[in-house]
């Protein structure tokens, strides 16, 4: 059953299948930007990894659904051929976030907002309210945002539970 998903994986040569991620500015071999993808992709979890680590940080239930959040924004924006249906989960995900966590209300709206414009064009191509790579700033600037918060998060001493 898992194979499936691997043939996916190689399935279409696209860098990004109507996704606003970094890919949007990039055009080379497919190869050889998909590998550095994924290995962008795996140093950027490395990174939050070993800062999560090197902090001991305490997972509460706040920081528990920023890195949920935080996870699919970074696969989204950094991995190779996603397609525009991955961003699903963190349109759930940034609502439930933004319940607990009122401080940042540009990150549910920005989300969803993207999701609405791509799926727009996904479903009529005529229709293209916004620019791909405008989305794909924006998007960066949300993912950026909420790793931001996320250190700062890690960084306090206060445990917040939701």
């Amino acid at each position: 059953p898992m194979s499936i998903y691997f043939n996916q994986a190689t399935y279409y040569e696209h860098l990004t299948m109507n996704v606003p991620n970094i890919y949007q500015f990039i055009d080379g071999p497919y190869n050889m930007i998909y590998n550095f993808g994924i290995l962008l992709t795996l140093s950027v979890f490395g990174a939050i990894t070993y800062f999560v680590l090197k902090k001991s940080v305490n997972f509460d239930n706040q920081k528990i659904i920023t890195f949920m959040l935080l996870s699919v924004l970074i696969c989204n924006f950094f991995l190779p051929a996603m397609h525009e249906r991955y961003l699903f989960l963190a349109d759930v995900l940034s609502v439930i976030w933004y319940i607990f966590n009122k401080e940042k209300i540009f990150v549910p709206i920005g989300i969803n907002l993207i999701s609405l414009l791509i799926y727009m064009n996904f479903l009529d191509n005529s229709i293209t309210a916004v620019e791909m790579r405008a989305l794909s700033i924006l998007l960066g600037f949300i993912t950026f945002e909420l790793f931001r918060y996320f250190i700062k998060l890690c960084n306090s001493k206060k445990d917040g539970v939701l």
